[in-house]
């Protein structure tokens, strides 16, 4: 099994074609589409696509929107201790990483809207022997380290996708492309 580096590929291991719309029971669907009464058939394959884009997140963006807030980043967002051309790499201890999303899909027909679906997503991973590479107040790479987590996507009451992933050992090197912010924090 390849490494996950998205939310849609930590939750959809399925055969190729298949989507979180395809995996749920009949039962489910039917409560999920109970508002399109006239177009279950028709809306599959938009579902299909349009989860698959809401769940199209990078895992990289998560772990580094949850390291950005570590106090022990914020001296390197201090130039006299670490000036803008130096490169420096930061090993960072056990720890997890929790993340929620609530995107919303709509759906149109005919360029009227019939209906809008809430979906949350819920993610709690845990990360060890995680080295990150930082300069200039941003990061710049994950070096190396491994991951594992649980999740959930869930639509009006119903569990669509439940996932406890085993633990992944990152693929490679990871650039950030054009970095990753830390933010100053009071």
């Amino acid at each position: 099994m390849s490494v996950p580096t998205s939310i849609a590929e930590f939750f959809i291991n399925a055969e190729p074609g298949e989507g979180i719309y395809d995996r749920i029971t009949d039962s489910e669907r039917a409560g999920i589409a109970s508002e399109f009464k006239d177009l279950p058939g028709l809306i599959r394959d938009d579902l299909n696509k349009a989860f698959s884009e809401a769940l199209d997140v990078g895992l990289a963006d998560i772990f580094c929107g949850g390291w950005a807030k570590l106090q022990e980043l914020q001296e390197y967002l201090d130039p006299d201790k670490h000036p803008p051309d130096e490169i420096s790499q930061v090993s960072l201890a056990k720890h997890k990483i929790g993340s929620k999303h609530a995107p919303k899909l709509q759906l149109y027909l005919d360029e009227k809207l019939v209906a809008e679906l809430a979906i949350d997503i819920e993610l709690a991973l845990k990360l060890e022997g995680i080295i990150l590479r930082i300069s200039s107040g941003r990061i710049t790479d994950i070096l190396t380290g491994t991951y594992q987590g649980t999740g959930k996507i869930s639509c009006r009451g119903f569990t669509l996708a439940q996932e406890n992933s085993g633990k992944f050992a990152l693929p490679g090197e990871w650039t950030i492309k054009g970095g990753f912010p830390i933010p100053r924090m009071s």
